[in-house]
């Protein structure tokens, strides 16, 4: 008995351990060249499509020729074949083929495949399960994680005879059932608890949330149209300073006035057909609402390693912008940039390249630039950030950005039609109420949500518990009746050398021909 043997846990009376390459075939897919694939045909299993425990072959799927099949026949995949990924991020995933088609075996992805008369296919499915994160570990160490399918075959697994295979199978099934039960209802309560969201923040747009604080509030008077002409004067006085300020930057003489006819009375919307509001509610554009729409650098900037963080529309979420993914510039840069365009603290940052229509106000002290996918939003005072972020986000105000974003592969929404969003305008104490009401509602789906994911993670925990109660020999009972797993190595290993005798005498009798 070697070191290996001696580290390997205790089995049951019965149980032997064995190498994957002693109980089944382990080998690679064919190495097709991309331009042999085509639209139709024959498809290719590959890497990417081996996803949560299956084969996907109505996505992502490649193409060769028809006669490819009869070329390469060792590598079509036939139903039941254990797939796993050799290499990239993925290396360790694993699935399992239904055979529904016929499909070539791509290189890279291991195949592995038993003889259902000793080694059930789907008994080492579920030990794959188990040994899956190790697989991953053993992968890295390159700066491409792979592993080769000669590594593959030294992995230990623990053999039970064929029968308490079969009782294994069938118990791990019948509490599997169970969990994918209960993971299903909290999945539906996930998606349950997307509607929901939507539903607080399209009733907050429409006045809803706020209808018994209207009632007990009167005394709040001030209607949004009179908050809109306040608006009116603050935009335009905003704007004005801003432009006396970039002029005495420039050095020009801001004692010619002309540079005020330049500015531009906001667009007003189109009412017709929108929901009702509350009385003292309006309707205004995005336009009428900031002094400033404009979005980052128009090209991609040399990086750092270090510096300045540097935001795109991948990292600006509802919930936060992730400053730990993204890029960094130089500060010198920064400081150029800055000059066009700088975020502040209660600015509103707006999706506009990429995912279009994500709205998050600047909560951040720290500096950052932004990329041509972002918008920053600058709003007229007073406005309460937080109730622009919300009628953004909500359904009503998203369906409208993704109608004005254009275009297939580069998909845009350009400044001159993001300023047309339409949004309800409450006065300013009742926005900061909504903002409190949408706050509080969406603090307990948060809290619901993490509860749910607890869950989940917990129903994934207690699998792999009892998939190691059933390795271990202590999920089914034993039979004293049942063939040892000794035995089934044996009829494995006489088989394996029947195969190669015929295989050698082939051989021979056909060079004996020649």
């Amino acid at each position: 008995m070697n070191q290996e043997d001696r580290n390997l846990a205790q089995l049951p009376v019965g149980w032997v351990w064995a190498k994957l390459a002693d109980i089944a075939n382990v080998d690679n897919g064919f190495a097709f060249k991309s331009c042999d694939y085509q639209k139709e045909g024959v498809p290719i299993t590959r890497i990417s499509n081996i996803k949560n425990g299956h084969v996907d072959l109505l996505n992502d799927v490649v193409y060769v020729k028809k006669e490819m099949v009869r070329k390469c026949s060792s590598f079509q995949v036939r139903n039941g074949d254990i797939l796993i990924a050799l290499s990239g991020a993925t290396t360790g995933k694993f699935g399992s083929y239904d055979g529904s088609k016929v499909s070539l075996l791509n290189q890279r992805v291991g195949r592995i495949v038993s003889n259902n008369s000793y080694i059930s296919q789907k008994y080492l499915l579920l030990y794959l399960a188990i040994v899956q994160n190790l697989i991953l570990k053993n992968a890295y160490g390159a700066a491409q994680p792979n592993i080769s399918t000669r590594e593959l075959g030294e992995i230990n697994i623990p053999i039970a005879s064929l029968s308490e295979q079969i009782r294994i199978i069938a118990k791990v099934e019948e509490l599997f059932s169970f969990f994918d039960a209960g993971i299903e209802s909290l999945r539906k309560v996930q998606a349950q608890l997307i509607r929901y969201r939507q539903t607080i923040l399209n009733s907050a747009l429409e006045g809803k949330l706020t209808e018994d604080w209207r009632k007990s509030h009167k005394e709040y008077v001030e209607s949004a149209g009179q908050l809109l002409l306040e608006i009116s004067k603050n935009r335009r006085d905003q704007w004005e300073e801003d432009q006396l300020f970039r002029i005495k930057q420039s050095g020009r003489n801001p004692r010619n006035e002309q540079w005020k006819t330049k500015y531009r009375n906001p667009i007003e919307p189109e009412t017709n057909g929108l929901p009702k509001l509350p009385a003292g509610w309006i309707w205004v554009t995005l336009d009428q609402i900031t002094w400033l729409v404009r979005d980052g650098l128009h090209f991609s900037p040399e990086y750092s390693e270090e510096g300045i963080p540097f935001i795109t529309g991948g990292n600006v979420r509802s919930s936060g912008v992730d400053f730990e993914n993204s890029r960094r510039i130089s500060e010198k840069l920064h400081l150029q940039l800055s000059k066009r365009v700088k975020p502040e603290l209660g600015d509103i940052l707006y999706t506009k390249g990429g995912t279009t229509g994500i709205a998050r106000v600047n909560t951040y002290s720290r500096e950052f630039s932004i990329w041509v996918h972002v918008a920053l939003l600058k709003l007229v005072k007073p406005m309460d950030p937080f109730y622009v972020q919300h009628a953004l986000n909500s359904p009503f105000c998203y369906a409208q950005s993704q109608r004005f974003t254009h275009g297939v592969g580069n998909q845009d929404l350009g400044l001159t039609r993001m300023i047309k969003i339409v949004l309800s305008l409450p006065p300013f104490a009742e926005q900061k109420e909504v903002v409190s009401i949408v706050d509080r509602l969406q603090s307990i789906a948060d809290q619901t949500e993490k509860i749910i994911e607890e869950n989940i993670r917990n129903a994934e925990q207690l699998r792999q518990s009892i998939l190691k109660t059933a390795f271990n020999g202590k999920l089914v009972s034993q039979d004293p009746n049942d063939e040892p797993a000794e035995n089934l190595l044996e009829r494995i290993k006489t088989q394996q050398i029947q195969k190669k005798s015929n295989f050698d005498n082939q051989v021979e009798f056909s060079c004996h021909v020649k």
